[in-house]
């Protein structure tokens, strides 16, 4: 893609546009000075600079501390001022650019720039500067590039003889407030930044108080509020205002800095009112626009072909250009005028296309939109300030569109159009009462469906055929279009190259991309044609070949976020679907296993399946989005799901060298992590020898119990014994379950420093559970042989059990909470409780119980030292063999003997 080039051609073009036609006009336009210098107004409320926090110096950017940031406004209807102090420490010789620097932006065609002072503090000394500093007025287009003009200006003064230490004090203010308004007012005060504050003043001066409406947001200060010369005063004040520095990609919508928001506008309502005029439809259309009308009510005979005719006119026959000089930041540019230069800004082209839509007998209003507010626009003040972009709302039959006409021309029918979607829109018309959703009843989803041919019948040893057909729809096929209308199809092509040879090192192009594009239908087919010259791995000291198949499209969208921890909500994409289907031609017969697997997120869906033929090998994975946004308490849970669909989404083929001598079918090679796996076998070692220690371990019964106490498996014991029984089958579906923790992919995520989610401390925590886990299970399996053989020790290893599960949750809890990723959640404390609470009750169970003291009554020897011939179920069961066992004798008793 050309990009400098294209640049030159746009500045060019603007720069002459200005000189021809603008110039003359902003010249006429300005007849007052663009600055001039004077005192400070007498109505301002006298502010002291705030001093230096040592404790705020660590929180400082860019090494300049704001002392003080005081904005006062005086709203009036004939005479608005704004008047803003700044004063800037340098800590450092950083911070001495930003110091040294002042600079002020204005709109010349409706406001003055009043200087009042610029002061240098150095070692408690005020220097006067404002007399003696150069003043340079400057036009700088900062959207150029976006090809907006707006005709703002900016007065830079350069400071001299400027230190580290020096303190930079200056205020200003700018009279005048854009005629577009007709008198009404609007603005916000911001209550914390980015960085630390020593000192924040806001106040907001109206002189009509009643129609003044004052709302703070996301703080709980209270104004102070008076007053003066028969006006209303509301009076912010913030001492050592802590910054609040932004996640990454948090929503454009989420706004949680404290601020006030003030306007003179009612409600919604009052803001449509004063759009009404501005969107009014010129009566009778130049002859100009009039040919154009009637070409499309020749060439369109339905409303629908109509509106798409029009939107088709205005996107690609009207080049996008904004002049957005004082007025013209909200006011269109009249139809004719903008037909006749060939070029507008969103409003220009969508009063244009409300006017082309007016004669054609097609029902349509502008549409104010915000980029960036979006949804949050419900809790903000009603003010036209809020709103940076305008669309077309038209209605056919009832049904609505949203359409844009600043967008590259759209030539898909109108069911299959891609409409504008912003959340919230504020409707130009005189009912409008409310802000209006813009979501459809069904999500237009973005959809992208891939398929993969890797032809490797030749075998994986030798060039593999790699063919990938996308096929693209809705807003990924307007993406892809005019990514293929604006850039060169060679870098184009080297671009998708590279985004391949991320995981195919060896791939190269066998021809280049082909496109079939369906407009109507908003469907593109791109088919890609790639060679990959090394398909496989050979790992030598093993005698084996692997293979991976990859789905690339489907990883880019499971990429994890760039920390989880944070505060704020996570963006994502959305509505998305976009499905991989891998179809690998195998060189031979291969054994493998079918297998389906689904992660399943609040925020989204990850389904992969498994589908093995007996020559071809079938993946299918399909990523679907749920939500646009990840509640910052939730991104730990969302990372740890991708991260599972992640490790899900690759696939290995191995098979053994051809001389190695052995068998040479190929299975999936499912890495195996040896490390973990020896540290498991050897802890389980040692914990079957502890088994077997306390198995011997044959103590006397825990008591006596009393003639004829109830023995055997029935009343209270039932539920232990359930519990007895259920437990290592629990503990050992459990490590089945979470075997995917102890996979090489997520150890090494997790525990080496180059991984997307290590922490020092996920090594031993990790550890600690597995070796604890493997513990729990022979113990269990232990006590469950010790509960069915009436064992004496029964008892005493029941109750240490439930002892060591209490230790080892607790241990498990305190551990985790070392981890910045891993969250203790409510659930995990009521689980300790609640374990606790259950070890204590039969606890004391077993240590009171009579059916206790008389099943558990079974010696691992006799006294003399000789095997007892019976330890079976009929102890616990029961069983009449010879009637209850003395527990001080270990000999059965006569069958008649009477237990009274």
């Amino acid at each position: 893609m050309h990009r400098p080039a294209h640049a030159l051609h746009v500045l060019a073009s603007l720069i002459l546009f200005f000189l021809a036609i603008l110039a003359p006009r902003l010249a006429s336009a300005v007849n007052v000075a663009e600055y001039v210098i004077e005192p400070a107004p007498a109505w301002l409320e006298p502010v002291a600079r705030g001093v230096v926090n040592e404790a705020a110096l660590e929180q400082v950017s860019g090494g300049a501390y704001y002392l003080l940031l005081d904005t006062q406004v005086r709203s009036t209807p004939d005479d608005p001022v704004t008047y803003r102090r700044t004063a800037i420490k340098a800590i450092n010789a950083q911070g001495l650019q930003t110091v040294a620097n002042v600079e002020i932006g204005f709109d010349p065609s409706y406001q003055v720039l009043r200087l009042h002072s610029l002061d240098l503090i150095r070692d408690g000394k005020v220097i006067r500067k404002l007399a003696s500093a150069t003043v340079r007025i400057l036009q700088r287009e900062a959207d150029l590039e976006r090809r907006i003009y707006d005709g703002r200006k900016t007065a830079s003064i350069f400071l001299d003889d400027v230190r580290v230490g020096d303190t930079v004090d200056y205020a200003f203010s700018l009279r005048g407030r854009n005629p577009v308004f007709h008198g009404e007012d609007f603005g916000g005060f911001g209550l914390q930044f980015n960085v630390p504050v020593a000192h924040i003043h806001a106040r907001l001066l109206a002189a009509d108080p009643e129609r003044m409406r004052v709302a703070p947001r996301n703080t709980m200060i209270k104004p102070i509020v008076a007053d003066v010369g028969g006006m209303r005063s509301w009076a912010w004040r913030v001492t050592d205002a802590a910054p609040r520095v932004p996640d990454s990609s948090e929503p454009s919508w989420y706004e949680p800095d404290a601020a006030v928001g003030f306007s003179t506008y009612a409600d919604w309502a009052a803001v449509a009112q004063w759009a009404v005029p501005l969107y009014a439809v010129p009566g009778k259309p130049a002859a100009a626009l009039q040919a154009e009308i009637d070409r499309i009510a020749r060439t369109a005979s339905t409303p629908a072909e109509r509106l798409r005719a029009v939107l088709q006119f205005v996107q690609g026959e009207i080049r996008y250009l904004g002049v957005e000089v004082g007025p013209g930041s909200h006011e269109p540019t009249a139809p004719a005028v903008v037909l006749e230069r060939r070029f507008g800004d969103c409003k220009d082209k969508s009063l244009l296309m409300l006017a082309m839509l007016d004669r054609l007998g097609i029902e349509a209003n502008a549409a104010l939109v915000s980029t960036e507010t979006r949804r949050g626009l419900r809790e903000r003040l009603a003010s036209p300030g809020r709103f940076d972009h305008v669309i077309v709302h038209a209605r056919i039959d009832g049904t609505s569109y949203w359409l844009d006409p600043t967008r590259p021309t759209q030539k898909a029918e109108l069911a299959n159009l891609v409409q504008a979607d912003f959340d919230l829109a504020l409707v130009v018309d005189a009912k409008s009462r409310a802000l209006t959703s813009m979501k459809p009843a069904t999500p237009r989803v973005s959809k992208r469906e891939v398929t993969v041919t890797i032809d490797a019948r030749a075998g994986f040893e030798k060039p593999v055929a790699f063919t990938v057909v996308t096929h693209a729809s809705g807003e990924r096929a307007e993406a892809l279009r005019n990514a293929l209308a604006t850039s060169n199809t060679e870098e184009l092509q080297k671009s998708y190259l590279n985004f391949y040879a991320g995981y195919y090192p060896g791939i190269a192009v066998k021809s280049p991309f082909t496109v079939r594009d369906d407009e109507p239908g908003n469907r593109i087919t791109m088919t890609e044609r790639y060679t990959i010259s090394d398909f496989t791995n050979h790992e030598e000291g093993a005698e084996r070949h692997t293979a991976t198949i990859s789905a690339p499209d489907i990883d880019e969208m499971l990429r994890a976020p760039a920390s989880t921890t944070r505060d704020a909500p996570l963006w994502r994409a959305h509505p998305l679907d976009v499905s991989v289907t891998t179809e690998t031609l195998l060189p031979g017969k291969f054994t493998l296993d079918p297998e389906t697997i689904t992660i399943d997120d609040p925020a989204f869906v990850y389904e992969r399946r498994i589908m093995p033929g007996t020559e071809k090998l079938v993946i299918t994975d399909r990523y679907t989005s749920r939500s646009d946004e990840v509640a910052a308490a939730d991104t730990v849970r969302y990372a740890g799901n991708l991260a599972r669909a992640r490790d899900s989404a690759a696939y290995s083929l191995g098979w053994p060298d051809p001389d190695a001598g052995t068998d040479a079918s190929a299975t999936v090679d499912a890495p195996i992590n040896w490390t973990l796996l020896l540290i498991a076998l050897m802890s389980a070692a040692l914990w079957t020898w502890l088994a077997r220690a306390v198995y011997r371990h044959d103590p006397q019964p825990i008591g006596i119990a009393s003639a004829g106490a109830p023995r055997g498996l029935g009343g209270w014991l039932i539920l232990p014994a359930l519990g007895v029984l259920a437990t290592p089958i629990t503990l050992i579906f459990t490590l089945i379950k979470e075997i995917d923790i102890w996979s090489v992919a997520t150890w090494a995520s997790l525990t080496t420093t180059t991984g997307d989610q290590y922490d020092p401390m996920w090594a031993p925590v990790l550890l600690f559970t597995l070796v604890m886990n493997i513990g729990l299970v022979v113990f269990s399996i232990l006590l469950l042989v010790l509960f069915v053989t009436g064992r004496t020790s029964t008892p005493r290893v029941f109750i240490a059990f439930l002892a060591s599960h209490i230790v080892i949750l607790v241990l498990d809890l305190l551990l985790s909470s070392l981890l910045p990723a891993v969250t203790v959640e409510y659930k995990d404390i009521v689980e300790v409780v609640r374990s606790a609470v259950y070890a204590v009750t039969w606890s004391a169970y077993f240590l009171k119980s009579e059916r206790v003291k008389a099943t558990f009554v079974r010696r691992l020897r006799g006294h003399a030292g000789v095997p007892v011939p019976r330890a079976t179920m009929d102890v616990i069961l029961d069983l009449p063999d010879g009637g209850p066992i003395d527990p001080g004798s270990n000999v059965p008793r006569a069958a008649t003997t009477n237990p009274a």
